[in-house]
């Protein structure tokens, strides 16, 4: 598969778990509107950079997005699913105890 010519950065929040976007000043970020978009090369280059971070996120990944708007939108399925985070279905499993034992870390 050829590599795409706009990527973002993204990544879990280690405590919170959930999806942050790598952005131009080299820090994370919730939003996804603040994620640079990248080229592949750049894009590797700068996964070298955010993978330095681990103690702030794990999961660090390249996603080809649509950068044709001003706010990149993912091109794969997997990715829209958690730009807009999990599912009611999938928080059902959660044990109540789940977000105490993150807060308590």
């Amino acid at each position: 598969m050829a590599k795409s010519e706009h990527n973002v950065i993204s990544g879990n929040d280690l405590l919170g778990g959930h999806v942050v976007y790598w952005t131009a000043q080299e820090t994370w970020s919730a939003d996804m509107g603040q994620a640079v978009v990248l080229s592949a090369q750049d894009a590797a280059n700068e996964l070298n950079l955010a993978n330095t971070t681990q103690n702030e996120t794990v999961g660090a990944e390249i996603n080809p997005v649509d950068a044709s708007s001003a706010i990149p939108k993912p091109t794969k399925r997997r990715d829209a699913i958690r730009l807009n985070g999990p599912s009611p279905e999938v928080m059902v499993f959660l044990p109540d105890t789940a977000p105490a034992a993150i807060a308590a870390e």
